[in-house]
């Protein structure tokens, strides 16, 4: 009987789990980012979203002038908010968001001053920012990460 009764609740505990699998989301465009770096845009695992890191560049040619930095940067925050669309989400729903800056000095205001624009709902999230020496490549100068919170399974 006791042996049932564990049996049973093993099962319902397994069943509990699967009911939270994991979902990737790949907006259009970002199939072959998924394959060939196996690493899903965005992926839900129960009541969050995890973005993966998005990357703000400035091409060899360009200099880096405050204009291409604050270009970049809107672009990378709009390419976060285009992956958090497709995962049925927004900026107001993330609760964690991790930025990574080489040369964080040389574009640290304009970062702030383009993240109000997207950040403007109460609560902020917690945001947590870190100078690094160098990204996966020298174009890259940013990389935005976030989780957002979405609520239970519908």
């Amino acid at each position: 009987m006791i042996r049932t009764a564990i049996l049973t609740a093993f099962a319902l505990i397994g069943l509990s789990h699967s009911a939270h699998a994991q979902q990737a989301f790949i907006p259009e465009g970002q199939e072959g980012f998924y394959e060939q770096f196996r690493a899903a845009p965005a992926i839900r695992a129960g009541d969050f979203v995890h973005i993966s890191g998005v990357v703000g560049y400035i091409r060899s040619d360009q200099e880096r002038t405050p204009d291409a930095y604050e270009s970049a940067i809107r672009d990378t925050f709009e390419r976060v908010e285009s992956v958090l669309n497709e995962a049925g989400t927004s900026w107001s729903d993330v609760v964690e968001m991790t930025s990574f800056h080489v040369d964080m000095r040389a574009h640290q205001e304009i970062f702030r001053s383009v993240r109000e624009e997207f950040v403007t709902e109460h609560p902020y999230p917690a945001w947590t920012g870190i100078g690094v020496e160098r990204l996966w490549s020298d174009a890259l100068f940013v990389e935005i990460r976030v989780i957002a919170y979405v609520g239970e399974d519908e």
